[in-house]
């Protein structure tokens, strides 16, 4: 199992109650995390190890040690193959994210759907790129 980190700074995610919503701003691209993958995906950013990871997740999950393993690798490679993370060598610091504690949870496989309905909006980076000239205005260049 990898500890995980964003490829670039142009990655945002906001948790909710019931999901999270991760958007890359570069590919125009947002997908939403159900809970068990919004917990294990923000575990893997921020855990020190990968033992410490799976410890973690297994304390806050009611589900076998086989089970999420099984899970998270699945969800890690959907992750990656989206190209919004990427594998994390131990000695590179973490995000740091707050989960709070509590009883365990029933464990559901994880599930993150893909949405491009807002790509070509988020093409214009009004977050970004609002300049004198207003907004919309199409980047002449991609952002770093």
């Amino acid at each position: 199992m990898n500890l995980l980190k964003f490829p670039h700074s142009e990655i945002l995610f906001e948790n909710y109650e019931d999901e999270l919503v991760l958007l890359d701003l570069q590919g125009g691209i947002y997908y939403t995390l159900n809970r068990s993958a919004a917990d294990c995906l923000l575990i893997l950013l921020s855990a020190p190890s990968a033992d410490e990871a799976i410890r973690l997740i297994a304390e806050r999950f009611d589900a076998s040690e086989e089970t999420l393993k099984s899970c998270i690798k699945d969800m890690t490679a959907q992750l990656t193959g989206f190209a919004v993370v990427l594998p994390r060598q131990q000695d590179e610091p973490g995000v740091s994210c707050d989960i709070a504690p509590g009883s365990k949870l029933p464990f559901t496989p994880p599930l993150i759907e893909q949405y491009k309905d807002i790509e070509d909006i988020l093409k214009f980076d009004p977050v970004h790129d609002v300049t004198e000239g207003g907004w919309p205005n199409i980047r002449e260049t991609p952002a770093p």
